[in-house]
């Protein structure tokens, strides 16, 4: 099993010379496993003297976003004078539905009397698209349950891609006190990282003092 986004040493093998003649210039040649970048060290053999033995390491590299699935491939380990052996190689792929939310609170000043409260910034860091929901889960006062609402109730993220949603506010006309709004932003899958984040939005009645000094 190995993650997208990741370089790991995958398994190794061994050649031995257990003849007796030495062996000379194995190679290997792989075919499957598009898309994925294969590296053996050492890179080949020239020569493998009669009774010695080297381990050749296989290292793979999956892309970031890499999709998910079981990948098969083959090597050909081939030398010029004794002849061939094959070596199946099988990767498998998990899926990933990882992401990130910049904050998990924003506090806005009630001037103007409408606006945008927040912007928040969600990326979906893994593998598959993630469809999203937000909820408002509590409001203090609880009359003022629609004084901010999100700009996206529901939505879906491609993998590897981000966006941004605003939690709007309207207090026209209502009294200037603090008012806390909280919101649950959840990911509609058993693969969700995290499945969700709890969000507190803060309208401040404060607006702090503006202050000009003059120097003669």
């Amino acid at each position: 099993t190995m993650q997208h986004g990741t370089t790991i040493i995958i398994g190794n093998f061994t050649l031995i010379s257990a003849g007796n003649d030495i062996v000379y210039n194995i190679t290997y040649n792989l075919t499957g496993l598009e898309n994925i970048t294969m590296n053996f060290t050492p890179v080949n053999v020239s020569s493998l003297p009669v009774g010695e033995n080297i381990t050749v390491n296989i290292t793979a590299s999956l892309y970031a976003g890499f999709p998910p699935g079981n990948y098969t491939g083959t090597v050909n380990i081939s030398s010029s004078n004794d002849g061939f052996s094959l070596l199946n190689i099988t990767i498998d792929v998990p899926e990933n539905g990882s992401w990130t939310i910049n904050g998990t609170y924003c506090e806005h000043i009630e001037s103007p009397d409408s606006g945008i409260a927040c912007t928040i910034l969600i990326n979906n860091t893994g593998n598959i698209p993630l469809n999203f929901t937000v909820n408002q889960t509590s409001a203090s006062p609880s009359y003022s349950s629609n004084f901010t609402w999100p700009s996206l109730y529901n939505f879906t993220l491609q993998k590897q891609n981000s966006t941004t949603i605003e939690i709007l506010y309207d207090i026209t006309g209502q009294q200037k006190i603090f008012y806390n709004h909280t919101y649950n932003i959840s990911v509609n899958s058993s693969a969700g990282e995290p499945l969700n984040v709890i969000y507190t939005v803060v309208l401040n009645p404060y607006v702090s003092p503006e202050v000009n000094i003059t120097l003669d």
